[in-house]
C-alpha cells in the first residue's frame, strides 16, 4: 500500500504552507491559485493535491463536496472528485506535478448552484414544518446535493397531503418574497443568544460560528454551508415524497429550481407510459396535450413559480384522470374476461348431456372423462360441478393439459357417496399418482395434478378399474 509523504502532509496542514479553505462566494470563472504539493494514491488511483486557497466545499451538515477540475499551467485537467478542506481529492495517477505551481481551481458552477437552492431550501422547510406541524419539529438529519434535499424529522404521525400543500405554500412564499440570504461569522455566545436560532442535529461548534439569516423574524440557523444570495433564486419547491425513516422519524424529499424542470419531464415519462397501458378510446384525448406540454417545458424557466405551480396542478390532474380510466378500464378488461370465462364454461357445459349419454357404464354408473383442452382448473371446477348435477349417478375424470402438466378434476354423485362410499378424492389422488403426480379434496368434488403428460391414456385406461376397485372395496 503506497505511504504518504506524512512529513510534507503534516508540515502543510500546520499552515508552514498556509492554506486557506475559501468555498463561499465563488465565481464561475474559478480561483487563480498556487497548487503546492501533489500525492499519488497508488491503492485506490487517487491524488491528493494540496492548494494555498480551496474553493472546493467540503461535505458537512448534509451538502455534498464540490466537484469541478484544476487547470495547470500544461493544459492538463485534474479533476476533482471531493474536497477535504484541507486537501482535494482528483481522479487517477496524474503523473508528476511540480511543486509551487500556479493553476486555476475550477469548481462545478451549475453543480453548486443547484446544491445551493436545495441547502437554502432546507433552511426555509425546517421552519414550516415547525409551523405546520408543531414546535416539536426539529433537524434529525438531512442530505442534499445538485438533485434532490432529504430532510429527516421528529414526528409520530404520517404528513398529509394537505400539511404537505401547506409546508410548500409557506416555502414559496418566502422564495417569492425575494428576501436577501445574509451570512454572518461570530463568537458562539452572541450566535447563541439570537431568538429563535436553530442548530443542526448532532453538530459539534468551534468558538467561532457561521450564521444564515433568511428574515430574522423566520430563518436563523447555524450553517456552514453554502446559500443563494436570495430566496428568489431557489426556484420553485415541491414536496415529491413523504416517508417513515423509523419509529417516529418522518422523512421529506424535495426539489427545486432545475430540479423541478426534470422532476417534470420524470412525470411526464409517468405520463406516457400511463398512457401506453391504456386502448386509444381512453389514451386519445391526452395524446396531443401531452404532445404540446413537450414543446412548452422546454422553454421554462425554474424562476417562473407561478407558471411551474400550474403546470405541476395540471400533471397531478392529468395523473389522477389516468389512474382513474386505468381503474376503469382495467374492471372492464376483468368483467369482460369474466364474461368470456363464463361463456366458455356454458359452451362446455352443453356438452355433458351428449358426454353423459355416450358414457361408459360400470354395473349401472356413468362412467365419464373428458378433455376439456385449453382450462384452468377453476374452469374445471365449475364444469365438473355441473357434471355432478346432471349425471344422476355416476364417477366423472375432467382433464386438460396446461403447460406440460395435466390438471384433473373427479366428481362423485352424492348417492354413490352414501351408499357405496366413493370418493373424489381418493379416486383423483390413485389417477394423478400414474401421472407422476397427486392431489385429493373432498368426496363429491376433488382436484390433482400430474407432470407425466405421456401417460395421459393409460391413467384415463385405468380410471374405470379405479372406480371398481373402489367399488369392491366398499361392498
Amino acid at each position: 500500500m503506497d505511504e504518504f509523504d506524512k512529513e510534507r502532509i503534516k508540515e502543510i496542514i500546520e499552515n508552514k504552507l498556509s492554506i486557506n479553505y475559501i468555498p463561499y462566494n465563488v465565481e464561475k470563472d474559478g480561483v487563480r491559485t498556487l497548487l503546492y504539493y501533489a500525492h499519488p494514491r497508488m491503492d485506490k488511483n487517487l491524488t491528493l493535491v494540496f492548494l494555498r486557497d480551496n474553493p472546493f466545499y467540503s461535505e458537512s451538515g448534509g451538502q455534498v463536496s464540490d466537484e469541478g477540475y484544476i487547470e495547470l499551467p500544461d493544459n492538463r485537467r485534474l479533476e476533482v472528485l471531493k474536497s477535504e478542506k484541507d486537501y482535494v481529492i482528483v481522479d487517477g495517477d496524474q503523473g508528476d506535478i511540480p511543486i509551487i505551481l500556479p493553476v486555476i481551481a475550477r469548481i462545478d458552477y451549475p453543480r453548486r448552484r443547484s446544491i445551493q437552492r436545495n441547502h437554502s431550501a432546507t433552511h426555509l422547510v425546517h421552519e414550516a414544518l415547525r409551523r405546520v406541524l408543531g414546535p416539536h419539529v426539529r433537524q434529525m438529519g438531512s442530505y442534499l446535493d445538485d438533485k434532490i434535499l432529504r430532510f429527516d424529522f421528529p414526528h409520530y404521525h404520517k404528513v398529509t397531503p394537505q400539511e404537505i400543500r401547506e409546508i410548500e405554500d409557506i416555502v414559496n412564499a418566502k422564495v417569492n418574497e425575494e428576501i436577501r440570504v445574509e451570512a454572518e461569522t461570530m463568537p458562539i455566545g452572541q450566535a447563541e443568544k439570537i431568538p429563535n436560532i436553530k442548530k443542526y442535529f448532532g453538530d459539534k461548534y468551534g468558538d467561532i460560528v457561521r450564521v444564515i439569516k433568511m428574515d430574522p423574524a423566520y430563518s436563523v440557523e447555524f450553517c456552514g454551508g453554502t446559500h443563494v444570495n436570495n430566496t428568489s433564486d431557489i426556484g420553485l419547491f415541491k414536496i415529491v415524497k413523504e416517508e417513515s425513516v423509523s419509529s417516529g422519524i418522518r422523512r421529506i424529499f424535495a426539489r427545486t429550481g432545475e430540479g423541478i424542470l426534470r422532476y417534470m419531464d420524470e412525470r411526464l415519462l409517468d405520463i406516457e407510459k400511463l398512457i401506453n397501458e391504456l386502448p386509444e378510446k381512453y389514451s386519445n384525448n391526452f395524446k396531443s396535450a401531452v404532445q404540446e406540454f413537450k414543446v412548452n417545458l422546454k422553454e421554462l424557466d425554474f424562476r417562473d413559480t407561478g407558471t411551474l405551480s400550474k403546470i405541476l396542478e395540471y400533471q397531478d390532474a392529468t395523473i389522477a384522470s389516468l389512474y382513474d380510466l386505468r381503474e376503469k378500464y382495467l374492471e372492464e378488461k376483468k368483467q369482460a374476461e369474466k364474461q368470456l370465462v363464463k361463456q366458455k364454461i356454458n359452451e362446455a357445459v352443453e356438452l355433458l348431456d351428449k358426454l353423459i349419454i355416450n358414457a361408459d357404464s360400470l354395473d349401472g354408473l356413468k362412467i365419464v372423462t373428458s378433455d376439456f383442452k385449453g382450462r384452468n382448473m377453476d374452469e374445471l371446477k365449475e364444469i365438473g360441478d355441473s357434471l355432478r348435477m346432471k349425471i344422476g349417478s355416476g364417477v366423472g375424470l375432467l382433464y386438460s393439459v396446461d403447460n406440460d402438466k395435466v390438471n384433473l378434476v373427479a366428481v362423485v354423485s352424492d348417492d354413490l357417496i352414501k351408499e357405496k362410499g366413493l370418493s373424489a378424492g381418493k379416486i383423483a389422488n390413485e389417477v394423478a399418482k400414474i401421472l407422476g403426480g397427486g392431489g385429493g379434496g373432498r368426496p363429491h368434488l376433488a382436484t390433482a395434478g400430474g407432470k407425466d403428460v405421456s401417460k395421459i391414456n393409460i391413467a384415463l385406461g385405468e380410471f374405470k378399474n379405479i372406480v371398481n376397485k373402489y367399488l369392491n372395496t366398499n361392498k
